[in-house]
């Protein structure tokens, strides 16, 4: 990664640097951020960039890397490059940003692990079918052959996807809990 910038305060007691630019002068050199590819992927934070994502490659970026992270706290090894990642909705970015600009810095994390433990099938009494009325034995929402389903992110919001008839997860939305429409 290559940076420009401008140096506009430099304390070091180092004799062991050389001459260097007086600010507001430019300065070119290296920098070590890691090791590894694993070591850059465990430094970035996916929630930051869930929330700062300007599209739905964005979107996939911070998934992967949640991913990844999820991976090596399970001891397994991490594939980058063969993760399953669900397909992101037209509407998925736009109202998952909307519910964390509401909430702050601890509901994205929270979006995160709960597409994680939808990928990997864990935690499914979090998990109910997202039906066409209030009643229980209301039969599930349908898009052809797509089951509609609602996974508890906490108390106050959910995570809304569909469940591809392919075995694909396709995330539609994040709402409230009193929310239940799907795009």
């Amino acid at each position: 990664i290559q940076v420009q910038a401008q140096i506009h305060e430099l304390e070091h007691s180092r004799g062991d640097i050389p001459e260097l630019p007086c600010p507001p002068e430019f300065f070119e050199g290296d920098v070590l951020v890691c090791d590894d590819f694993r070591g850059l992927i465990e430094c970035l934070d996916e929630a930051s960039i869930l929330v700062g994502a300007s599209d739905n490659l964005g979107v996939d970026l911070a998934i992967r890397i949640a991913i990844f992270k999820h991976a090596i706290a399970q001891g397994e090894a991490p594939d980058w490059g063969n993760a399953t990642v669900p397909n992101i909705g037209a509407e998925f970015r736009e109202l998952c940003q909307q519910c964390c600009a509401d909430q702050g810095d601890s509901l994205p994390p929270k979006i995160l692990r709960s597409i994680v433990e939808t990928i990997k099938g864990h935690n499914l009494s979090a998990v109910h079918a997202l039906r066409t009325g209030p009643g229980g034995n209301d039969p599930q929402r349908m898009r052809g052959s797509d089951k509609a389903q609602r996974r508890d992110i906490d108390r106050e919001f959910h995570l809304h996807y569909w469940e591809c008839e392919n075995g694909t997860i396709e995330l539609a939305s994040v709402v409230y809990h009193n929310d239940f429409s799907i795009p």
